[in-house]
């Protein structure tokens, strides 16, 4: 006999089979049991969770001989001949490729048609958003008014492309993403019945993994039964998804939490040698930092973690060390970087620099990032007076601590160790002013800052240009031609983003003023011109060039 994938030889072949929907099929059995079934049914929801098969069972308990509870009793003749798929008055139909009007009105040609050996016939369509409008237009009728022996059940997984007319002609019924307590248990069963073994901690990663899909939990465990023929453990799960230990992510986070860059390095470069993708390895330090701010903000952890205890435990204790200002500008620094990742041209590059730019800046929002600025001040402040003698920096750092646990200085900024003295730093220069040259010059690194935080707004950045520079404020000009990409940079919101990026590039707050060109041209681009005509009239001769 040929190999049968896992979730399709341990399909549910009655209503308790299907895990997690017991509001649908107990509202089905309940129908059955009544003698009255719908004559048109819509189920929806995400893949895996069960459309297509309670679509199947609903069609043989309509159909069943001695139903049990409102379930097909699988061993009689209809029951078989169904199951088997001898007798056809059940039509699977998948609309992604039978979606056109003539296909429709085949379908209703045949509906006029009793059922051979059963008392109903049922259509299932499958994937139902696919038909194309005239589609939808020609089975409305039908739908609405169809013959006493044909039962439709539609399923799709995008509700919300169907027509309004074609909803309310149906009973309707919305499947839920499965739990991962209810994807372990089934698997369990599961794998009992094969007379195979796995922990419950690999169960509980693979439902985690499949984001409530009972079918792609089944084909991830189909993968590691035949990865490994003994008791399936977290490693065999972690082979085969390529995904991360946690153990690996908790150490990225604590480098991330002492802002040493090298050991941060070092674990990307370790991810990218064992051949993990830098995306999904991105995407599972996302579900780290959402996981430390529920920690923050709820106490109802096992429903929304659903971890075991020792997996809590640790995150509690990550947690703690960082502020909840800090984990959500992570969470959303890492948001953006994992879309990015999709389209870079270098992801290792791109991951690497988002981490050390979210790493080095410190939130001043929140006390220990207040903290930290003051002691940036105070260092640059005293290294320039350079005094005879003077506490070390540890000193101060201590008198202003907070709550928060010490945070270990960068790793990579030369701040002062414990023991020296002011005397042995070298004094940093004093801080310049920065003219329009400057900005000039670093326009690009700007925009990348931009970029990093939001791609769109960079793509509108890039339309405009800096014009000017005076007293601390810079005018960024677009043409008449690129109003709309103005508009869109001078809303409150981008501006603050922008302010930021410069401040990064420049060390300095700077005011921006977003403008139309045509404002400022007589003042900001008369000097440029005259100084275009004397290099022009200089090489190309005066008698050549004429002025209008």
């Amino acid at each position: 006999m040929s190999y049968q994938a896992i979730y399709r030889k341990y399909r549910p072949t009655t209503f308790e089979d299907v895990y997690g929907q017991s509001h649908i099929t107990r509202v089905l059995k309940n129908q059955v049991k009544a003698g009255n079934a719908a004559h048109a049914y819509l189920f929806s929801g995400t893949r895996g969770t069960g459309k297509t098969s309670t679509a199947k069972i609903l069609s043989r308990a309509v159909n069943c001989l001695h139903p049990v509870d409102g379930n097909p009793c699988n061993e009689c003749e209809i029951c078989k001949g169904l199951l088997e798929e001898s007798i056809y008055d059940v039509v699977e139909m998948d609309a992604a490729s039978n979606n056109s009007v003539e296909d429709i009105r085949e379908l209703k040609e045949k509906v006029k048609y009793l059922p051979t050996k059963a008392a109903k016939k049922v259509y299932i369509i499958d994937e139902v958003h696919m038909l194309s409008k005239g589609a939808f237009n020609a089975l409305l009728k039908t739908l609405e008014e169809p013959p006493s022996h044909l039962v439709f059940i539609l399923a799709t997984t995008e509700p919300q492309k169907l027509p309004a007319t074609i909803i309310s002609r149906c009973q309707r019924y919305e499947f839920h993403r499965l739990s991962v307590e209810d994807m372990a248990a089934n698997m369990g069963e599961i794998l009992s019945k094969m007379n195979r073994q796995a922990s419950p901690a690999a169960l509980r990663l693979i439902g985690r993994n499949s984001e409530g899909a009972m079918r792609d939990a089944l084909s991830i465990l189909d993968q590691c039964t035949a990865a490994n023929e003994g008791i399936i453990e977290v490693e065999d799960v972690v082979s085969v998804l390529g995904s991360v230990q946690e153990e690996v992510l908790f150490e990225l986070i604590q480098a991330l939490w002492e802002r040493d860059a090298r050991r941060v390095l070092s674990v990307i470069d370790t991810m990218i040698m064992k051949g993990k993708d830098l995306r999904q390895f991105t995407r599972e330090l996302v579900h780290v930092f959402r996981n430390l701010m529920i920690v923050k903000v709820s106490t109802d952890l096992e429903d929304l973690l659903q971890c075991t205890d020792e997996q809590i435990e640790g995150y509690r204790l990550q947690a703690e060390r960082f502020p909840q200002e800090e984990i959500l500008r992570y969470l959303s620094g890492l948001s953006g970087l994992e879309s990015q990742l999709a389209y870079a041209t270098s992801p290792r590059v791109l991951l690497e620099a988002g981490l050390i730019r979210l790493m080095n800046q410190p939130d001043e929002k929140t006390w220990e990032g207040l903290l930290e600025r003051v002691r940036r001040l105070e260092e640059e402040g005293l290294s320039l007076s350079k005094p005879a003698s003077s506490a070390p920096v540890g000193a101060v750092a201590r008198a202003t601590s907070s709550a928060s646990p010490a945070r270990p200085a960068s790793k990579s900024s030369g701040v002062q160790e414990e023991g020296q003295t002011y005397d042995q730093l070298e004094a940093k220069p004093e801080a310049r002013a920065v003219s329009f040259t400057d900005v000039h010059q670093q326009w690009e690194d700007i925009l990348l800052g931009v970029k990093f935080r939001s791609g769109s707004l960079y793509a509108m950045m890039d339309r405009g240009e800096p014009v000017a520079f005076t007293k601390g404020r810079l005018t960024i000009a677009y043409d008449d031609k690129n109003e709309f990409f103005r508009k869109e940079v001078a809303k409150p919101t981008n501006l603050a983003i922008i302010r930021q990026a410069i401040e990064e590039s420049l060390g300095m707050p700077i005011h921006v003023d977003v403008k139309r060109l045509s404002e400022i041209r007589p003042h900001a681009a008369s000097k440029g011109v005259d100084e275009g005509i004397e290099k022009a009239k200089e090489f190309f001769g005066e008698d050549l060039i004429k002025i209008k």
